[in-house]
């Protein structure tokens, strides 16, 4: 018997069914249609959710999907993709009774951003409820904002053809010391009519161009002249330069951006390697091997992490030598008790494999405390720096290469003693 349709949601975001089975997925689909969504679209799990996303032409989306069905690292991969592309927010169905809180508390930690939890199975009625819910409260919310867009494919193209992606520098420090030690390049990109934008506005047109290997050569020229101009000046601080599975994923490309480094003037031992992949990418034969040739050669790798992080192998992580954990989930600082659970067993599980933890986007002066007592070594984010262009992270590193602003009283009070 056919699904009548209830009232459209015309205009709303696109809706992404994340489901292994294929009947359980068209069957969603054909519900959430039925509900009033104009566009679904459909995937089997979170790396082709990623294929789907990056090819979809919506503005904006709302993933739906069983944690319980995409394995341990579910709402890490999640976020991930919800950082990638403009997503929304995610409702989560669940099979289980009275574990509503229990995700609820999960996505929290890592930083997730749930719309609701509806328990399994779901009748179209409830369906359609809550999307006419959902968008009379977003256009609320919506009403009188400023929109800021992302790039189109084309408008991403012609910026890569002008030249006109260089990258922005955000310090980190030591948290004992405050001594500057890396600068991190991000990318941007600058166009007529959208002016500077950060990678979280065309990470999407990125993707439907398939030039994630461009966009690295770029950064990596960009940071290749920060090293030069920091040498020059008898700075030791590292720039680290973050690469995805797309750049990783074939047999020699940990020879070919080695060769590409070299070309620059730089050597293995200026840069630092941040990976940000899930570990089921990190597992693949082709980029394990990847990630030991280029640790053979000297690189640092420090792989990215949200929080909570789950357990981790031994094989994955023998390459890293830090873990970098972003730590916006907790609602009211580091500090707060919601991100005291999770903060310990990272640390335990980072110590267990001989990785300095690194936390970032700290909030408050109240976070650096309470890192520094928990056992981080270093920490990055706006608290400390927002990201300068190269002129301006130059003149920081070498200002806080002097002053360190941002050392432990107690150690400055040791070395004036």
């Amino acid at each position: 018997m056919p699904l009548k349709k209830t009232q459209s949601t015309t205009g709303g975001p696109a809706v992404l069914v994340i489901e292994s089975t294929k009947f359980q997925r068209r069957s969603l689909c054909r519900l959430i249609r039925a509900a009033g969504a104009d566009q679904v679209a459909e995937a089997l799990d979170t790396r082709d959710a990623e294929r789907v996303l990056a090819k979809g032409r919506a503005l904006e989306w709302i993933m739906v999907a069983d944690p319980d069905l995409l394995g341990p690292d579910a709402m890490q991969a999640l976020k991930m993709l919800s950082d990638q592309f403009s997503v929304l927010g995610t409702l989560l169905l669940t099979h289980r009774r009275g574990v509503f809180e229990e995700l609820r508390e999960q996505a929290q930690h890592s930083g997730l951003t749930i719309l609701t939890v509806l328990r399994k199975p779901v009748s179209a009625e409830e369906m359609g409820t809550w999307l006419r819910q959902f968008a009379q409260s977003a256009n609320a919310a919506n009403a009188g904002a400023v929109r800021t867009p992302n790039l189109t494919k084309d408008e991403l193209s012609e910026c890569l053809r002008a030249g006109n992606m260089r990258a922005r520098f955000q310090p980190k420090i030591d948290l004992e010391s405050g001594r500057p030690v890396c600068c991190e390049a991000l990318p941007y990109v600058t166009h007529p009519r959208h002016g500077i934008a950060s990678a979280a506005r065309f990470n999407q047109a990125m993707m439907q161009l398939g030039a994630q290997r461009v966009m690295t050569a770029s950064v990596l020229r960009d940071a290749a002249e920060l090293v030069r101009s920091l040498r020059d000046r008898d700075l030791d601080t590292q720039v680290s330069v973050g690469l995805g599975p797309d750049v990783l994923c074939e047999h020699s490309d940990a020879t070919s951006l080695d060769a590409y480094v070299r070309t620059l003037g730089i050597s293995a031992v200026d840069l630092v390697l941040e990976i940000n992949a899930t570990r089921e990418a990190i597992a693949d034969i082709d980029m394990a091997d990847n990630l030991a040739r280029l640790k053979l050669r000297g690189y640092r790798l420090v792989i990215k992490e949200d929080l909570p992080v789950a357990s981790l192998s031994e094989s994955a992580y023998a390459h890293f030598s830090e873990i970098k954990v972003r730590l916006a989930g907790s609602a009211n600082g580091i500090a707060a008790p919601d991100a005291a659970e999770p903060l310990a067993a990272l640390l335990v599980a980072a110590r267990k494999h001989g990785l300095a933890a690194c936390a970032v986007d700290l909030r408050t002066g109240m976070d650096l405390d309470h890192l520094r007592r928990a056992g981080f070594a270093f920490a990055q984010g706006d608290l400390i720096s927002p990201a300068l262009t190269a002129d301006e992270a130059l003149t920081w590193v070498e200002r806080e290469a002097q002053t360190r602003s941002f050392a432990n009283p107690g150690f400055k009070h040791h070395i004036a003693s």
